[in-house]
């Protein structure tokens, strides 16, 4: 899952995300199909949930901002039900090959000079 779909899980800002990845309590990925997106594994934040019984621990909302308030799991699931999954990683696959074309051309003029 995303970083931002995480986020929505537990319900917390982008600096206590941050913060619970510095801590380790979250291990972060690059993900192979779009380097500019990070991935943190289901049941790790699954598992974070699971220390209070699925509600948003009290220690990871921050709410003294404004932020919006926590999403449940079926939340998140909802919002993402009517995603094809197969036509994401097609149009990812697309578009990482648009950028290694432009990136070989680039080389290929450089090494013309």
């Amino acid at each position: 899952m995303t970083l931002t779909e995480a986020r929505a899980v537990l319900g917390v800002s982008k600096t206590k995300m941050a913060r619970l990845v510095r801590e380790g309590r979250l291990t972060v990925y690059e993900n192979p199909l779009d380097r500019r997106q990070k991935l943190v594994e289901r049941q790790e934040v699954e598992a974070l949930l699971g220390q209070t019984g699925g509600r948003s621990p009290s220690g990871l909302v921050g709410r003294s901002r404004g932020e919006e308030p926590p999403i449940s799991v079926q939340g998140v699931a909802s919002l993402v039900s009517g995603v094809d999954i197969e036509a994401e990683i097609m149009k990812l696959r697309k578009r990482a090959a648009k950028q290694a074309q432009k990136r070989l051309k680039r080389l290929a003029r450089m090494m013309e000079e």
